[in-house]
């Protein structure tokens, strides 16, 4: 799937290309102790924006879609949403 340079994707856009939640999306990528040094480096270097309150995470589209195909057969895709 290709992406444009500059574009950025929110959590939803993430729940949909996994075809998963965002609990989901939350509890097994962006909550996950084993994601934790891997998603606060992309923070640094602005590939990954957290949130503050309420407001959606935000990611880099082109780096964070290498990354998660980098990641995709460590994720459980079958079962649950």
């Amino acid at each position: 799937m290709n992406h444009k340079s500059g574009e950025t994707w929110k959590t939803h856009e993430d729940t949909q290309r996994l075809n998963k939640g965002d609990n989901w999306v939350r509890k097994t990528i962006l909550n996950n102790p084993r994601y934790l040094d891997a998603l606060k480096r992309m923070e640094a270097e602005e590939t990954v924006w957290k949130p503050h309150g309420t407001s959606p995470w935000m990611f880099k589209a082109t780096t964070f879609a290498q990354w998660l195909e980098e990641h995709l057969t460590e994720f459980p895709m079958n079962g649950s949403k």
